[in-house]
């Protein structure tokens, strides 16, 4: 399929309003795809670590400032790599 037939133009940004493109299909699933979703070190509603705390399981510093970056420009960035995963304890 033509990847032109799947991207939608004109759809109003989440974060600042403005229009910009979507690959259609994609939309909603990065949370299935993404690491962060699945990682034990995501906690996005808790602050960032303290500095000099790189290891502060409160926040992952990485998936932060991807997504702080993402509310920036508007954009869905889902990790499909990243050195600093852990797997989430399997709730009982």
């Amino acid at each position: 399929m033509d990847h032109r037939q799947l991207i939608h133009t004109g759809v109003l940004g989440k974060h600042t309003g403005e229009p910009g493109a979507e690959m259609q299909p994609a939309m909603g699933a990065h949370r299935e795809v993404c690491l962060c979703q699945h990682c034990g070190n995501f906690e996005p509603n808790k602050p960032n670590p303290p500095a000099g705390k790189p290891d502060n399981p409160d926040n992952c510093p990485i998936a932060q400032a991807l997504y702080e970056l993402c509310v920036a420009h508007d954009t869905v960035t889902p990790v499909v790599r990243c050195a600093a995963f852990v797997e989430k304890a399997k709730q009982a």
